[in-house]
């Protein structure tokens, strides 16, 4: 680049002139574009953050979800399991009422049976 200026020096001054602007223009051209690429790569930082945002925002909310989705599977895992315990009480229970019932019966026959024996007894003792 001197070089060049030096070698046009020697032929005549408004050619270095016009030189020397076509150098300044190249440089502001080439700092122009530097401006635009660091702004633009700003810009697409920018963006990149906030989609990156958005995504932890999504994320978040998919967890958040999956949270609420876990819980209630959850508590309707304890509800079905409330209810089978009901259920398993309630057949307790009712085989028990089933056994006393039995086991009432089972007494009133015993009891029936008690006096007639008691009377045959009777009657072959006369």
């Amino acid at each position: 680049m001197i070089m060049v200026i030096v070698m046009m020096e020697k032929k005549n001054k408004m050619m270095m002139m016009v030189w020397m602007m076509m150098m300044m223009l190249f440089l502001l051209a080439a700092a122009a574009s530097l401006l635009l690429v660091v702004v633009l790569t700003m810009m697409m930082m920018m963006m990149i953050m906030m989609m990156l945002l958005l995504l932890l925002l999504l994320l978040l909310l998919m967890m958040m979800m999956m949270m609420m989705m876990m819980i209630m599977m959850m508590m309707m895992m304890m509800m079905m399991m409330m209810m089978m315990m009901m259920m398993m009480m309630m057949m307790m229970m009712m085989m028990m009422m089933m056994m006393m019932t039995m086991m009432m019966m089972m007494m009133m026959m015993m009891k029936t049976k008690s006096p007639k024996k008691a009377e045959l007894k009777d009657e072959n003792q006369l």
